[in-house]
């Protein structure tokens, strides 16, 4: 039964142009994605440079200092990252207001300690600019456009309000340059197919024809079936037959 799909697709004329240009598609898609794969890990490789730590940062409020010991609690009430060295500048990442301080794991204060608090310090535990892992994670959702303002936002609130361009060059590029070029090879493919199937003889699958095409391999038969072969052979060629 698991052989029957491939006999069917064969039959049917536009299932099995379908599946032929896919398969003739294959080394040019593959191309592509080579290229899209150095795309991937370029950017990947450029976001760990630039927005390194930035997704760590959040705001925490100190809440009290014991044997000069300070102990510090998220702020729960701001999801946004921000900058310890923010301003109201557009060059620069978004400071923290209302007495409370902007830190992140690799510069937690060596006196600084956290009261009851899971997330203290936070550390986003996926998607981030830490490591290339993490960092191509996050170029692969940025292609999806799936959340890709969220991740903006919080660069730009974390390192710079200047991050929008790295971000709408990954999405322009890979919503409309790559994506339109594998719907261009798979269109030309198609295209070379179809026309192909066009150009080639139809079979005459006629009643008529069939019947015709029995009987002359009955008459060309093997030799197992030698005197009643001859016997239709003679009946043939008699003069009423002809």
């Amino acid at each position: 039964r698991a052989f029957r799909l491939p006999r069917f697709i064969g039959q049917v004329r536009g299932m099995r142009v379908f599946v032929e240009t896919i398969v003739k598609s294959g080394p040019a898609l593959c191309n592509v994605v080579a290229l899209l794969a150095f795309t991937i890990i370029m950017f990947s490789i450029m976001g760990v440079q630039l927005f390194a730590g930035s997704m760590n940062q959040r705001c925490y409020i100190t809440t009290d200092i014991i044997n000069n010991v300070t102990y510090y609690e998220l702020d729960a009430s701001r999801e946004a990252r921000c900058s310890s060295t923010g301003s109201m500048l557009i060059f620069t990442g978004w400071p923290c207001f209302d007495n409370t301080t902007c830190l992140e794991p690799t510069t937690w204060p060596s006196d600084g300690s956290c009261l009851n608090d899971t997330d203290c310090p936070y550390t986003e535990p996926v998607l981030s600019y830490d490591n290339s892992l993490k960092a191509t994670l996050v170029t692969i959702k940025l292609m999806s456009l799936d959340g890709w303002r969220t991740e903006l936002e919080y660069t730009q609130d974390g390192a710079s309000n200047l991050s929008w361009p790295f971000f709408w060059v990954i999405t322009l590029f890979f919503m409309t340059f790559a994506v339109n070029l594998m719907l261009a090879i798979l269109a030309e493919e198609y295209s070379n197919v179809a026309n192909q199937e066009r150009e080639e003889p139809k079979p005459d699958n006629s009643m008529l024809t069939k019947i015709l095409n029995r009987i002359q391999d009955f008459a060309l038969g093997s030799s197992r079936r030698g005197a009643f072969r001859e016997k239709v052979l003679k009946l043939v060629s008699m003069p009423q037959f002809q």
